[in-house]
């Protein structure tokens, strides 16, 4: 069973902002559960929406959204399997390599063409890449989207894009779970967490 918790705002408030915003900003990607979102052509922009065993994910749509800090504007395509476009002409094939991890696997910041999983399908066309890419996940919400893809399908290859920072996303530690409540719109967030056993084993 997945343990996840609704952590609230009154409890959970960010009292720091140095680099603490700059995790929010460059490595989460985040913005309509956890936050309003930002804004293009005067619109709040929400790609991710609730998700019941992951927290959230990643909302089907095109989107053009603001790069914070930067000034520039990228293209977003999700598509409807929740995977971001990785080619101009998009088959239906069954994918035989799977990309997962955070906002910087999903290329937060960068139009479709710009992304690393694009640049992949470029130079291996005979293979089908998905990019499953969320923002904000860690390895455990990248675990349970797995089980999602692998009750569908049957890649060959799994990447999974590993940043030191997941560890304490798989927590929920505090000073995530402040990032996340602090961010967001409701002023809560639902977050599961796990930790591993001594014999490494997940325990949930």
């Amino acid at each position: 069973m997945i343990k996840k918790e609704i952590f609230r705002k009154p409890t959970y408030i960010a009292r720091s902002f140095g680099a603490v915003l700059i995790m929010v900003f460059f490595c989460c990607g985040l913005s309509p559960v956890l936050n309003a979102g930002d804004l293009a052509g005067g619109a709040p922009v929400a790609i991710e929406e609730k998700d019941e065993r992951a927290g959230w994910r990643n909302k089907p749509g095109e989107y053009i959204k603001n790069t914070p800090g930067t000034g520039l504007k990228s293209k977003i395509t999700v598509l409807p399997d929740g995977s971001r476009r990785t080619a101009e002409r998009q088959v239906s094939d069954a994918p035989t390599i799977v990309l997962v991890g955070c906002s910087y696997t999903n290329g937060y910041g960068l139009s479709d063409d710009e992304t690393f999983a694009w640049k992949l399908q470029d130079s291996l066309p005979e293979e089908r890449i998905v990019n499953y890419g969320v923002g904000g996940y860690g390895t455990y919400q990248s675990y349970l989207l797995l089980q999602n893809i692998f009750a569908k399908y049957s890649p060959k290859t799994v990447i999974y894009g590993l940043c030191d920072f997941h560890e304490a996303r798989n927590i929920a530690r505090e000073d995530w779970v402040k990032i996340l409540v602090e961010y967001s719109a409701s002023g809560k967030v639902e977050l599961p967490y796990c930790s591993l056993g001594n014999d490494f084993e997940i325990s949930e």
